[in-house]
């Protein structure tokens, strides 16, 4: 294991190569690497600042610290820091909470996928008396981070543990299976996206070989779908001039509304009707529902959390076809 000054070290290094460059290096090209990369120098000064700090002032830095890992998929840097609140009984149990989240991502990103997939079941294990939402959503992204590391079977285990948990939750257990069954495409080249545009123009997603596309299957009447938007819209405007599209798979019935929705909130991206065969070929009942392909056309991961996408799509547009 590397020690902090080294894991610190080589986390600047590595987001100057990825593009988000630290002005050692070069001049960042755009607002969003100039924000990534300050904001990578002061990631890793909170982690060196914390051992001195104390009371209220710890606990701010940590929460800033811990919410910063989870916006920007830097969960493997700050895993010894998470596990030290996340294992501390008089702590904030919201910073507990994302502390123990960070952890969990973090191991599955540093591959560590049976400590991971154990310490979730013993987080569930916690919440047995309490909603299965926050677990839930804990889950659908630490299957993303396995599906990133080429581990469907880490990520089915995760659904597993889930499932078992809440072994009397029907509709735990139901959404446990739809996501299980999803898992299949993962790795595989995806399946056709089809339907005409709002324009009237049919869309082809080959069209977009050699990039990486987002399909997110969307409703304007789902709450959830729209929560989505601002962070879709920042991803977005970071990730599209390094090779992301995004395509939106509408499941409007009123063609008049969705249309008034998106002269308000002018999306740049495509949006395509839903058609009843490509909801099936992803195996879509319920949304929201994302979907990442990389640049060879395969199925990246199939179920996304649109908060921790940054990290796979950094990771993925990085990558050659």
């Amino acid at each position: 294991m590397w020690n902090k000054a080294a894991r610190a070290c080589y986390f600047l290094i590595a987001i100057a190569l990825c593009g988000a460059t630290n002005s050692v290096y070069a001049e960042p090209k755009s607002f969003s690497e100039l924000i990534t990369s300050r904001t990578a120098e002061t990631f890793v000064a909170v982690q060196q600042y914390l051992p001195t700090a104390v009371g209220a002032d710890r606990e701010a830095a940590a929460r800033w610290l811990f919410q910063t890992a989870t916006d920007f998929g830097w969960e493997s840097q700050v895993i010894d820091i998470a596990a030290s609140y996340a294992d501390a009984p008089a702590l904030d149990p919201a910073t507990a909470l994302r502390a123990e989240q960070v952890r969990l991502l973090g191991l599955a990103q540093d591959r560590q996928a049976d400590d991971a997939v154990e310490r979730y079941g013993m987080f569930l294990r916690k919440l047995r008396l309490r909603s299965p939402n926050s677990g839930s959503d804990l889950g659908q992204s630490l299957a993303m981070q396995f599906q990133l590391a080429d581990d469907r079977e880490a990520a089915r285990a995760v659904y597993e543990t889930l499932g078992s948990a809440y072994f009397l939750n029907a509709e735990v257990k139901d959404w446990c299976e739809r996501r299980i069954q999803r898992l299949e495409l993962s790795g595989h080249l995806a399946p056709a996206v089809t339907g005409a545009s709002l324009t009237g123009e049919p869309f082809d997603l080959a069209a977009w070989k050699g990039k990486v596309v987002l399909v997110d299957f969307w409703a304007t009447n789902c709450r959830p779908c729209l929560e989505d938007l601002p962070k879709l819209k920042e991803i977005y405007a970071e990730f599209h001039p390094l090779g992301l599209e995004i395509v939106g798979v509408s499941f409007d019935e009123d063609e008049s509304a969705l249309t008034e929705f998106l002269e308000r909130q002018k999306l740049p991206w495509t949006i395509v009707r839903k058609e009843d065969a490509t909801a099936g070929r992803f195996h879509v009942e319920l949304i929201p529902c994302v979907v990442l392909i990389d640049r060879s056309g395969k199925v990246a991961v199939s179920d996304c959390r649109v908060e921790h996408l940054r990290g796979a799509l950094r990771k993925l547009c990085s990558e050659s076809p």
